[in-house]
């Protein structure tokens, strides 16, 4: 059976609009004209696809059916179209990108600067919403690509090979009570005010549980909202306490406005990935974005290789300045005797920490790291990576 694609389009032109009325206004046909083409299309099916009523057409199982394969093979036709455009130098058009709300506040925008700077003729879509949403329009071709936290694949849509993590920590105003806390607990934070993204949304569902798991009571939200600036504002402004990724409000906390506190349960790796169709290919900007994002992926890891940050507690430090500095000199001369020396260490001061002191030891190919304990110690060896992170 062979279908025609204009005879396709004439289908689910009366499909959207329920009349062949409308459909035919759409087309710019004439309703006989359109009648002609749907009877056609009948004929080779061999089944009617719709049952006339004075309410207008309504479809058939046979119907059915058809629709979604119908607009699977229209909009493979459209893709066909604008990659021939894009290999004969005439690369317009739009590519459409979903993210949940806070999705990615540092991958997406600067993958999307870096695929203007080589396709300046795109224009990007990106809309915003909760994942079943989005995975909808995906699978009926509203979307292009959709990034979001990791989920279970569903039977049209499959995750890409392009993931990452975002840090997710406890963030309060710079001046909220809980900073004079030497030590804040989960049980500490179900008596504040808390704003967050609403119910039915992965974060939510993933931070009450974390409680939950912990034999305690979820955290009221007092707030609920997609928007993230309004968020943080409520965090700044209003005494607010929320659970957002670094990446969201790296900004804030590098001027000051916001400070993270390290809560035992909370401080999480949250993992991304891109989304899209399981059937069909992708269009080729669509393709040229992936490519951005994964170059991005691939700096970020070499970042992290490069250089490995350990915080050090200041009071520790006060109390054995002079057994760091010995134990330093001691590492310096071990390092020299290696075969791969000379290697380069240095001893920073943590901006953002001002009472910190962070010691980076780097070597070129290989990363590597001595862990002395004092006192009250350290911040465990997964958050050197975050750290690390911020300071990039």
């Amino acid at each position: 059976m062979v279908y025609n694609l204009n005879e396709l389009r004439a289908f689910l032109a009366v499909v959207e609009t329920g009349s062949l009325g409308r459909a035919a206004d759409k087309m710019n046909l004439t309703q006989p004209a359109l009648s002609r083409i749907i009877k056609r299309l009948e004929e080779a099916v061999g089944e009617p696809l719709f049952e006339r009523h004075s309410g207008g057409m309504r479809l058939t199982a046979f119907g059915t059916a058809l629709t979604p394969h119908a607009q699977t093979l229209s909009q493979e036709e459209q893709i066909a179209r604008k990659e021939m455009n894009r290999l004969r130098g005439l690369a317009t058009g739009v590519l459409r990108i979903g993210v949940t709300a806070g999705t990615s506040a540092i991958f997406a925008p600067t993958a999307i600067a870096a695929y203007l700077d080589r396709w300046p003729g795109i224009e990007i879509e990106v809309t915003e919403g909760i994942w079943n949403g989005l995975v909808e329009k995906l699978e009926n071709y509203h979307l292009d690509l959709l990034i979001a936290p990791e989920t279970i694949e569903t039977e049209r849509t499959v995750a890409g090979h392009e993931k990452w993590s975002e840090t997710m920590r406890v963030v309060v105003g710079a001046q909220h009570p809980l900073l004079a806390k030497p030590k804040v607990s989960m049980e500490d934070l179900l008596e504040e005010r808390w704003c967050f993204v609403p119910k039915n949304t992965e974060p939510h569902t993933r931070l009450m549980g974390l409680f939950l798991d912990k034999g305690l009571p979820a955290p009221t939200i007092t707030v609920s909202s997609l928007s993230i600036p309004l968020l943080k504002s409520l965090v700044t402004q209003s005494g607010f306490v929320s659970w957002l990724g670094r990446p969201m409000y790296l900004a804030e906390l590098q001027a000051g406005m916001v400070q993270e506190i390290v809560v035992e349960g909370l401080n999480q790796e949250r993992r991304f990935s891109t989304y899209y169709r399981r059937f069909g290919r992708l269009p080729g900007p669509a393709l040229k974005f992936l490519d951005e994002i994964q170059n991005l992926i691939k700096k970020k890891k070499c970042q992290r290789l490069n250089a490995d940050f350990i915080l050090f507690n200041s009071s520790a430090f006060e109390t054995s300045a002079f057994l760091l500095i010995l134990r330093l000199c001691v590492l310096c001369l071990f390092l020299d005797c290696l075969p791969w020396s000379p290697a380069n260490f240095w001893l920073g001061y943590n901006q953002k920490r001002p009472k910190g002191l962070f010691l980076c030891l780097r070597h070129p190919g290989i990363s590597f790291s001595t862990v002395w304990m004092w006192q009250d110690g350290m911040q465990s060896i997964k958050e050197r990576d975050d750290e690390h992170e911020l300071a990039g």
